[in-house]
């Protein structure tokens, strides 16, 4: 059973939607690819990197 949890999991992490099925009420069309999100999604991990990173030295340096 437990072989089978895993199985239904996964393939509804994978499910898609037909483009069919969305109707766009707006003139605007998708541009960006996985390439491009993918950067978008390196770009903040990255850039919330040097927030922490601004904070701890923030706190290690701070007053001395």
């Amino acid at each position: 059973m437990h072989r089978e949890e895993m199985k239904s999991l996964l393939l509804r992490s994978f499910r898609t939607k037909s483009l069919d099925s969305v109707t766009p009420d707006t003139n605007l069309h998708r541009c960006l690819g996985i390439v491009d999100l993918t950067v978008v999604g390196i770009g903040g991990m990255i850039g919330s990197g040097i927030y922490v990173m601004a904070g701890i030295t923030a706190k290690e340096q701070a007053g001395r």
